[in-house]
């Protein structure tokens, strides 16, 4: 079974997405939100080629830091066993972008952004279940989202999953896609 939890800067958690519907509390399995988060955070950084993580417990958690993290979590059937296998880091922003002209600049208050993004076991359609329940969640299509310095495998994965094929880099190396400022009402 799968769950996803939303995680803010307080370590209170929603449960967002449940594969079977399972209604359980997670207080016994919290203790392990600082290594689930960590560990997954130092995966993501070796698989970007980053020389330190960009995603931990302790940014998490920073009372400046309005970010939150969707852990994607495998459950077993009596819930005796929980383990983290995937992530996505979300967070507001105020950004400046340009259209695919690159002549007009335009700045877009607390936009969202997806600043990190990590599936320990790809291709088995998890990182669709959480992108998706993320996007359930803040009522937000993937359109509607600035990435930060995405990887080959997440424009790749954008592209199959949801249709974004014009890609937009920026000046501030966020990525937006030609439906972003139809979709954002700029």
């Amino acid at each position: 079974d799968l769950i996803v939890l939303s995680v803010d800067h307080n370590t209170s958690y929603d449960v967002i997405y449940s594969s079977n519907h399972l209604n359980i509390t997670f207080e016994h399995k919290l203790s392990q939100l600082s290594e689930w988060i960590d560990t997954l955070g130092e995966e993501s950084a070796k698989a970007q080629l980053l020389k330190q993580s960009i995603t931990s417990y302790n940014k998490l958690i920073d009372e400046r830091n309005d970010d939150k993290i969707y852990l994607l979590l495998k459950v077993d059937q009596n819930v005796s066993n929980c383990s983290a296998v995937g992530f996505v880091r979300l967070g507001a922003r105020n950004l400046w972008f340009s259209d695919k002209s690159n002549t007009n600049l335009t700045q877009f208050q607390n936009c969202f952004c997806i600043l990190d993004f990590y599936i320990r076991d790809q291709r088995q359609g998890l990182g669709f279940v959480l992108i998706s329940s993320v996007m359930r969640s803040v009522s937000t299509s993937a359109a509607q989202f600035a990435y930060d310095r995405p990887t080959e495998a997440m424009l790749a994965f954008l592209r199959k999953h949801f249709g974004l094929r014009q890609a937009l880099p920026q000046h501030n190396h966020f990525v937006i896609f030609d439906d972003f400022f139809t979709h954002n009402n700029y």
